[in-house]
């Protein structure tokens, strides 16, 4: 390509050759056509080099990478650092876009004069695909501050639209601020909430132009694993204490409730496991925006989470 594209996407690839052809197909087929497409195999051992290194002959839009197995975070990390468009999105590789994915992102951004468009998704199948109905509410367009996005991702049900990296496009300024880290699972929850922190306007529709493919290969649908759960906390805790850190304090006190919430749940769920998880009881314990009984409540269920349930149990009963 002669000239910088408006838009990068980023498609990190791993042991997904039964869907990369899908995901790159409905990329390559957009309205909207002033993109670069980077396919990151992220030392793949099956053929996806090879399937990407196929398209990259076929459009020149494509552009194909090979790197060691890093993670989802180092693969995203290592196609922003080569990115050259003016924006940034994630697509996963066994998910797939509508064909007005491109269009109508950019057309929020441009119309809004926006830092971050946020698309809404659709649960896909094998045999599921996207709705192409377009009802009444999928047309309206909301534009917030960006602590306004921060409060929807935290405290509403449009969590999952608003956390996630992909299904959105983002200024490539704020993306390359913020690196996911690498070696955790949860990457998101520990970055896009600073995405929205850095951003003045956010514009976000409801319109479900994202094919959100549940993958049964895919770690994070695997079995809760200690990593998992770890990283999870870890997370939700490293985004409260960022909030706190930068004094956003009705903001830290949603992000630290949610970490309390995750952390409550997971002690129920295994008593005997619970001090697996004190290095997110600790942060609750010292955290500036957590209230008194919080804290006290935090200390019964990881001290005597028995008592804790049944404490719960008797308020249920009344």
């Amino acid at each position: 390509m002669n000239r910088k594209p408006e838009i990068s996407v980023i498609v990190p690839m791993y042991k997904v050759e039964k869907y990369i052809n899908r995901c790159i197909d409905s990329i390559l087929c957009q309205t909207y056509s002033d993109f670069e497409l980077l396919l990151v195999d992220d030392g793949s051992p099956d053929s996806c080099y090879e399937i990407g290194l196929a398209y990259s002959k076929m459009d020149e839009r494509v552009r194909i990478f090979h790197k060691e197995n890093g993670g989802l975070s180092d693969a995203r990390n290592f196609g922003t650092a080569r990115a050259n468009g003016k924006y940034i999105t994630f697509i996963d590789s066994d998910d797939y876009v509508s064909s007005d994915y491109l269009a109508t992102l950019i057309g929020m951004l441009n119309e809004n004069d926006a830092d971050i468009a946020v698309g809404y998704y659709s649960d896909v199948t094998d045999t599921a695909t996207l709705d192409a109905v377009i009802n009444e509410d999928e047309q309206k367009i909301e534009v917030f501050s960006g602590d306004e996005a921060l409060h929807l991702l935290l405290a509403s049900s449009m969590y999952l639209q608003m956390e996630t990296a992909w299904g959105k496009l983002i200024k490539t300024e704020i993306v390359k601020k913020h690196p996911f880290p690498v070696g955790r699972l949860h990457e998101d929850e520990a970055t896009t909430y600073l995405y929205y922190y850095d951003a003045n306007v956010v514009a976000v529709t409801y319109r479900k132009i994202y094919g959100y493919y549940q993958n049964p290969d895919s770690i994070m649908r695997s079995e809760r694993s200690e990593k998992n759960i770890k990283d999870a906390l870890w997370s939700f805790a490293e985004r409260a204490k960022t909030l706190e850190r930068l004094g956003k304090t009705e903001l830290a006190k949603s992000a630290w409730l949610f970490a309390y919430g995750w952390l409550l749940e997971e002690v129920m769920k295994a008593p005997g496991n619970r001090w697996k998880w004190k290095e997110t009881y600790r942060d609750i314990r010292n955290a500036r925006y957590v209230k008194l009984h919080i804290k006290e409540k935090a200390f019964i269920y990881m001290h005597f989470p028995h008592l804790f349930g049944l404490w719960q149990r008797s308020k249920e009963k009344r």
